[in-house]
């Protein structure tokens, strides 16, 4: 089972590019979760 699209042989070729858009969407996920408790504790 593939958990990431990253994992993928399908896109080996393009690791880097695949690398590069998983940690931007990981980082956008954090962003969203730390407003989520930072709304949740006001």
């Amino acid at each position: 089972m593939v958990e990431l699209w990253d994992d993928c042989p399908a896109v080996s070729d393009h690791s880097e590019i695949a690398y590069a858009f998983t940690k931007r969407v990981e980082q956008l996920f954090d962003r969203l979760n730390a407003r989520q408790e930072k709304g949740a504790l006001a």
